[in-house]
């Protein structure tokens, strides 16, 4: 392992040595956007990096925007938290806690008292109603029973 960061460490020091003169270009231009005020750019382009990110974001924003739909996509548990979350008064339910609570139910609905592949959360006092996303206010339920239930 160190003749690995030995290696490393020579490979850094000698294109240190060669780019000298391009690092110290680079410290002295400043990002071309009007609202940056000084902000040095540290690469070859004239943006700093929030601005280059939002810019290349802007380019690609439909390839950004399938990969975060491919990501809640296939990532529910934890996409239903980010929205719960934020809708939320305040509270803080995990996926850790999530999955505990199910198995405290034995992965039954709380209402129909059905084995059902994928439960959901529902909130006994819901969050438009100033409920807590706490585990106190969670429980299982299946679709139609969450679904049936609305925002009583």
């Amino acid at each position: 392992m160190t003749i690995d960061l030995e290696k490393k460490r020579a490979r850094q020091l000698r294109w240190y040595h060669a780019n000298k003169q391009l690092k110290g270009e680079y410290q002295r231009k400043l990002c071309s956007t009007p609202d940056c005020e000084g902000t040095y750019v540290w690469s070859k382009l004239k943006m700093c990096n929030l601005h280059q990110r939002r810019a290349d974001h802007a380019l690609h924003r439909e390839r950004h925007n399938a990969g975060t739909r491919r990501w809640a996509k296939n990532n529910r548990e934890k996409m239903n938290t980010i929205q719960n979350r934020r809708r939320a008064a305040g509270g803080n339910f995990s996926a850790a806690a999530w999955a505990s609570l199910k198995a405290l139910f034995g992965h039954l609905c709380a209402y129909c008292r059905q084995r059902i592949a994928r439960l959901e959360q529902d909130h006994i006092v819901p969050l438009v109603r100033g409920g807590l996303h706490a585990a106190g206010n969670v429980v299982p339920a299946c679709r139609s029973c969450n679904a049936a239930k609305g925002a009583r």
